[in-house]
């Protein structure tokens, strides 16, 4: 009788940080005015393996979103060292309405996503492909490309930004509080969409 054996291959890190240290400036902000740094984060050091999730939690003010702007690159006043497997991972804010225009509509704003790609140049065609590809994702009707941000409810602009961070095909997503400023309702309803997009994508 052969014993045969399944070989378990551990998922590879999707994200290192080690030692890391997160600073603002306080003060001025021109390079001829002094200017104090004010430490947030000490020496916070985690791993995220590829295909999981991780939870961050903390009092108001304890530096989860200094500590999710560093990793995506929104705050270089940084020490230590942060590897990411994706290049370009996406971040889905508390407020999505600070990140829509809203003079624009929304299938603008998420066409607008692939024209400014830096990895790539995309055809018209495929950037409205890809359009259609994500709506379904996030459960929006392909009806909401046509209306402006103003018109849609706090739920629909957030599965709309949620889409637009979903646009470049990210390895890494980062959902900083954005739930927080919604109903009961609609939380529970983008958390099961979520734990579907992480289902699915990996």
């Amino acid at each position: 009788m052969t014993e045969q054996r399944t070989m378990r291959t551990e998922p590879k890190k999707m994200l290192e940080v080690e030692h890391l240290n997160v600073y603002y400036k306080e003060g001025g902000t021109l390079p001829f005015f002094s200017s104090k740094k004010k430490q947030v984060l000490y020496d916070v050091s985690f791993s995220v393996k590829e295909g999981s999730v991780l939870g961050i939690a903390g009092e108001s003010g304890s530096g989860k979103s200094s500590l999710a702007k560093a990793i995506v690159g929104l705050n270089r006043e940084t020490e230590g060292r942060i590897s990411c497997a994706d290049p370009y991972p996406q971040m889905v804010f508390q407020d999505p309405y600070s990140s829509l225009n809203p003079a624009k509509k929304i299938g603008w704003l998420m066409e607008e996503i692939l024209r400014t790609d830096p990895r790539r140049k995309w055809k018209r065609e495929e950037v409205r492909q890809r359009v259609m590809e994500v709506l379904p994702l996030v459960e929006l009707p392909k009806e909401i490309l046509t209306r402006f941000p103003q018109a849609l409810s706090g739920g629909q602009r957030q599965r709309v930004a949620i889409g637009m961070a979903l646009m470049r095909s990210p390895r890494l997503l980062i959902a900083d509080e954005a739930l927080s400023a919604l109903d009961v309702t609609i939380q529970a309803q983008l958390l099961k969409t979520f734990t579907r997009l992480q289902k699915e994508l990996h």
